[in-house]
């Protein structure tokens, strides 16, 4: 058979692509794996709520917001785009993070080849994959995962740049668009492009020109922003950086850089310090072999984690938590971390394979705990609003209203259960407190409270005081480390008061009878009038039941019987106060014919007080204030 009819074979260069670009795709889709893998588990925290709060708003809305925080827009008009599209669940919102990171992988899978060949490429990508805080960011409704990937796509536009300067346009487009886009994500990404630059002018100034050129492009670009970006420095400045008078070095140092290679671990694991010095070790090594080769490249990496680590070490949060919070800033330092752990491994497997093989099982060994450990950890009860937001969902009307004294709250509601209810912000000051309420209560007839670590009874803040003024409590619980209270518009006092009934100690009580009937879920008003003759000594509760008589109430009101927060121990001789009471009734309520009761008892013993005369009830401890029939 001529030489020209032999069947083709493929040839060697066209083996290895697809070899290339078949390992590059398993790793990508096992990095999607294990990033949402049970990535709803952890609740929604703080930044995240804030997060899907703000990517939720109008566009110029959007933009006014984050000019009065501390943050650049690019992520949260991102997000928003994002949350069009897929809505604000917590899958849907972690998930364009999750995107992100993949992405990152992908990048530095492509990086890591052009470095140090196929092997490097591997090695590279599975370490930003088994990464910690690679793997949390991953996870979470914030910026950090964007700005991972920004910096890994500098640096593959850097890496490309330097090794051939009349490369395509396109490189030099990507270096301007990901450096500009980078800024715009977070402030400090700016590290990496002052790292860039620091390199060019030390170690190739004659292509200066050039990368300052495309340094003042990506700042015009960034330029619109500048005029919030000052005034946000500076409050940080002031903020997180006034008491920074020097770095903080040794064991803080050490703290800094732990998180960036075993991420945030609640517990101790015994294998964090040991992957951690492993790792440092081998990024070490990577240094050394990539400054022979590559020098440029790893003077830019370098710089870039000693960079990030200053940044971490400067930066003051609360006592305490200096080091653990600031690690966040130190995202632009991990894909150099990976790229030159990767270059480390390599030359201890070219070194000694056996030395190699040893670096890399212990390494991985030691490493991965860290990694599989938040998919075990427990969630958070105290900061867990899932079941706070059911219980909502569960009692609420679609015409009710909810204060939320932190917009973060209003993203978690947007998340775990969008719907109908109108959200207000919470007071901001004490004068305009009351008048919020005010307001909200004339609109809607039902108030849901969110306190965060604080109580709707304690009397210091004004807003309780109104609220208890002028409002009926339905309904309190605690769900961690916040208090959810459902407050109704108080209904007027009647001017007459057409029954009552004396009980010992000279208190007595005046009422009006109930309405004929309600329906299951309402809320049933009350109003009593307590008056005192003399001194009252331990009875300081009231209750109030609907139900059957000697049966467990159906719904039921108790609170502490006061005008307003002054107890009725302390009120003088002769006094008379109006108490509010808002009865819940339970959807699955039983229609029939229900008993309305009420009277006071002594919460350190539960002994009722004696209802002398008339009771109109069986039980001498109890006043029957009249039937109510709930209806189908």
């Amino acid at each position: 058979m001529p030489a020209s009819a032999q069947p083709s074979t493929p040839t060697q260069p066209a083996f290895n692509r697809a070899l290339h670009y078949g390992a590059g795709l398993l790793l990508c889709l096992i990095a999607s794996a294990l990033y949402g893998h049970r990535i709803d588990m952890r609740p929604l925290w703080w930044d995240e709520g804030f997060s899907i709060y703000v990517a939720r708003l109008a566009p110029l809305e959007l933009l006014r917001t984050l000019a009065a925080d501390v943050h650049p827009p690019a992520y949260f008009l991102l997000l928003s785009g994002w949350v069009k599209l897929t809505g604000a669940a917590p899958f849907s919102v972690r998930s364009l993070s999750l995107l992100t990171s993949v992405l990152t992988v992908a990048l530095l899978y492509a990086a890591g080849r052009r470095i140090n060949g196929h092997a490097g490429a591997v090695i590279t990508a599975a370490l930003s994959i088994v990464s910690p805080y690679v793997l949390y960011y991953a996870r979470e409704t914030r910026m950090y995962s964007l700005g991972i990937l920004l910096t890994a796509a500098s640096l593959y536009a850097f890496l490309r740049l330097t090794a051939r300067p009349a490369a395509s346009r396109w490189w030099w487009l990507l270096y301007v668009g990901g450096s500009a886009l980078g800024l715009s994500t977070h402030y400090a990404f700016a590290i990496l492009p002052a790292a860039q630059i620091a390199t060019i002018v030390a170690l190739r100034r004659a292509a200066l020109r050039q990368w300052l050129l495309a340094g003042g492009a990506a700042a015009i670009l960034f330029a619109p922003w500048l005029i919030f970006a000052r005034s946000q420095l500076l409050s940080l400045q002031s903020a997180r950086l006034g008491g920074a008078s020097q770095l903080q070095i040794g064991w803080p140092a050490l703290g800094a850089i732990q998180p960036l290679i075993t991420g945030y671990i609640p517990g101790s694991l015994p294998t964090v310090p040991v992957a951690t010095a492993l790792f440092i070790a081998i990024v070490l090594t990577g240094v050394v072999a990539l400054q022979n080769r590559q020098r440029i490249l790893a003077v830019v990496l370098g710089l870039c984690i000693c960079g990030a680590l200053a940044l971490i070490l400067l930066v003051r949060y609360t006592p305490g938590e200096a080091v653990a919070r600031g690690t966040r800033l130190g995202f632009t330092a991990l894909p150099g971390l990976c790229l030159l752990g990767a270059t480390g491994l390599q030359r201890l497997l070219r070194l000694e394979r056996w030395v190699g093989m040893a670096a890399l099982v212990a390494l991985s060994a030691t490493l991965l705990p860290a990694t599989l450990a938040p998919f075990s950890q427990p969630a958070d009860v105290n900061e867990d609003y899932r079941p706070l937001v059911q219980q909502v969902q569960l009692l609420a009307n679609p015409d009710d209203a909810v204060l939320a004294p932190y917009v973060w709250q209003q993203g978690y509601f947007a998340s775990y259960a969008p719907g109908p209810l109108k959200f207000y912000g919470g007071a901001e000051t004490p004068d305009s407190g009351p008048a919020s309420a005010a307001a909200i209560l004339a609109a809607h007839q039902r108030l849901w409270v969110l306190n965060y670590r604080a109580d709707v009874h304690a009397p210091e803040v004004p807003l309780n005081v109104w609220l208890n003024h002028n409002a009926a409590l339905v309904f309190e619980h605690w769900f961690g480390n916040t208090q959810l209270a459902l407050f109704v518009r108080a209904e007027p006092a009647p001017d007459h008061w057409p029954a009552q009934a004396l009980l010992e100690q000279n208190i007595s009580v005046e009422y009006s009878p109930p309405p004929a009937s309600i329906r299951p879920g309402a809320v049933l008003y009350l109003n009593l009038r307590w008056r005192t003759d003399g001194r009252v000594d331990g009875f300081d509760r009231v209750f109030v039941h609907l139900g059957i008589a000697d049966a467990p109430p159906a719904a039921q009101s108790d609170h502490e019987l006061a005008d307003g927060f002054t107890p009725i121990s302390k009120w003088p001789l002769q006094h008379a106060a109006i108490d509010r009471h808002a009865l819940l009734l339970p959807a699955n309520l039983t229609p029939g014919q229900y008993l309305l009761m009420a009277g006071v008892y002594d919460s350190q013993t539960n002994v009722r007080a004696q209802v002398l005369a008339p009771s109109g009830c069986a039980s001498a401890t109890t006043v029957c204030i009249g039937r109510v029939t709930v209806t189908p």
